[in-house]
C-alpha cells in the first residue's frame, strides 16, 4: 500500500463489452473513490494495464500529462 493512494480498479471503466463507459460515469468513479481533479495523478501497477487505464480516462477527462508507475520483479 501506498500512503495516501486510493483504489480504483480498472475494470469498473468498462462496459460488460469492454468499451469505456461514458465521461460522466468515469467522473463518478473518480469523484467516489475520492480523487481530487486538481491535484496531480499517479498510477501504479505491475504490468501496465491498470496503470494505462487509469491514464487514458484521467486523458478523457481533461487531465493529462501523467505517466503509470511500473513494477518489475525479476
Amino acid at each position: 500500500h501506498i500512503p495516501g493512494s486510493l483504489n480504483i480498479p480498472y475494470k469498473l471503466f468498462f462496459n460488460e463489452n469492454m468499451t469505456f463507459k461514458s465521461k460522466e460515469e468515469i467522473e463518478d468513479l473518480f469523484e467516489d473513490a475520492g480523487v481530487d481533479m486538481n491535484k496531480p495523478i499517479v498510477s501504479s501497477c505491475f504490468l501496465g494495464l491498470t496503470g494505462v487505464a487509469i491514464n487514458l480516462t484521467s486523458h478523457m477527462m481533461g487531465k493529462p500529462g501523467h505517466s503509470p508507475l511500473l513494477w518489475f520483479l525479476e
